[in-house]
């Protein structure tokens, strides 16, 4: 499609090593050490063990390495046999099942978008694996571009609906690009406590590399990084004198929660499609401030962000009582529609009910309009119109929206609020179409 892409194509270079362990399993359940992430720092190897599955012992070792004086290819099934037995201190019975060399990337395409092409996911954004971003980002991607395509294609909205996609979603990626850079640069503080540092590490081989082309170099260039690398490994050893010093830095490294941490709730489902755009500075991720990240998330009620949780119970006629559910559970199960959710509290929801009517014999998608404590045993439901009964003052609005000035609130089909309906609004339907679209 001919879509550049910004960033650091090559971070780190890893070898995975996939392999199998029951044993080793066995051995970190029976010692209380079940983890997700291991992190082996050790004078033969410095690595990461990620645990896919203890119950059924999978798992893969990360090992990076330094092409081109250190070989992809030299990684053979008794090296990697030689390298798990180091890194977990014995042998454990592991069973290869596979080794794979990859780049650790911090890329973002220029555009999501090239005519009929649309990139989602690792076509889009690569992020290193700190965080856990990528499949997540990946998964949102898709779930902003389906209703679009739906839409636009079943001739419901103008193609034009379409160019939000790569607006919207690429804000999100460089975000989470920024945030992966930064979890990065937290796991390498732990390295830096032995005296490793993977980017000195790497710019030393980098120098030392055009030396292997040379002919009679080749092999004294690879022995001296060899070398250099395990000098440096030595430094973790604990008989290091150096060992009570590096034990009270990572002490405090860790107990003052300065190293990697795994929930990102408000990234992973609190981000807003309305929020600023990220300056990378022609690509460099590590330009945007770490003090913006929050580890708590408060939702709230914000155009571009996704309607939060308000339990609510809806009176279904056919089904007799009403039934327990959340907002969330409305907008899945009316996904191929708008939702308008209407408080009864509004003094003008009477208004909004019969500006709604009209609606929807004017648009050709469809609307589905749920009126929050209305007050439905004394009214019909009329198509597209639902009542449901909840404590509208839990919901948190935006800065400066007053809860009782809003006259409705619009979530799109990806469950993202669209618009906010609030006093003084002339309403018309016209007014409100143009929100919708």
């Amino acid at each position: 499609a001919g879509i550049g892409m910004q960033g650091d194509p090559n971070m780190q270079s890893i070898m995975n090593i996939h392999f199998e362990s029951p044993a080793l399993a066995r051995a970190l359940k029976s010692e209380g050490r079940e983890a997700m992430l291991y992190f082996v720092y050790n004078p033969k190897v410095v690595g990461v063990i990620v645990a896919h599955s203890i119950d059924d012992g999978d798992f893969v070792a990360q090992i990076p390495f330094f092409p081109p004086l250190e070989k992809a290819e030299a990684n053979t099934a008794d090296r990697c046999q030689a390298i798990l037995a180091n890194a977990i201190g014995r042998d454990v019975g592991a069973t290869v099942l596979g080794v794979r060399p990859w780049n650790m990337s911090a890329l973002v395409a220029d555009t999501f978008r090239s005519g009929r092409v649309f990139l989602a996911g690792d076509a889009a954004h690569l992020f290193p694996p700190a965080g856990g971003f990528g499949m997540n980002t990946g998964i949102q991607d898709a779930h902003n571009l389906a209703w679009r395509l739906a839409y636009a294609l079943g001739g419901s909205a103008r193609p034009s609906i379409l160019d939000g996609y790569s607006r919207e979603r690429r804000k999100v990626a460089v975000k989470n690009t920024c945030l992966s850079v930064a979890n990065f640069d937290e796991t390498v503080k732990v390295a830096r406590v032995f005296g490793l540092d993977p980017g000195l590490a790497k710019g030393l081989m980098g120098a030392l590399s055009p030396a292997s082309g040379i002919p009679g170099l080749r092999q004294p260039t690879e022995t001296l990084a060899e070398s250099i690398l395990s000098l440096g490994k030595l430094q973790t050893s604990p008989w290091s004198p150096l060992r009570p010093l590096q034990r009270l830095y990572l002490d405090g490294l860790l107990t003052q929660e300065r190293s990697l941490r795994l929930l990102y709730p408000e990234e992973d489902i609190g981000f807003c499609y309305e929020d600023p755009d990220i300056d990378i500075g022609g690509g460099d991720f590590r330009g945007w401030s770490k003090t913006r990240r929050r580890t708590k998330f408060s939702p709230r009620v914000k155009v571009g962000s996704r309607f939060p949780h308000l339990q609510v119970s809806w009176w279904r006629r056919e089904t007799g009582p009403p039934c327990v559910y959340s907002t969330i559970d409305l907008v899945a199960e009316h996904k191929r529609s708008f939702l308008i959710l209407v408080p009864g509290s509004s003094g003008r929801a009477g208004e909004v009910r019969d500006t709604l009517a009209s609606l929807h014999e004017e648009v050709s998608f469809a609307v589905t309009t749920a009126f929050v404590n209305f007050g439905a045993d004394s009214v019909d439901p009329r198509p597209g119109e639902l009542f449901v009964e909840a404590d509208w003052s839990k919901l948190e609005f935006d800065v400066g929206i007053e809860a009782d000035k809003v006259l409705a609130v619009v979530v799109r089909p990806d469950g993202h609020v669209a618009a906010i309906l609030k006093d003084p609004f002339r309403l018309t339907p016209y007014e409100v179409r143009t929100k919708l679209t």
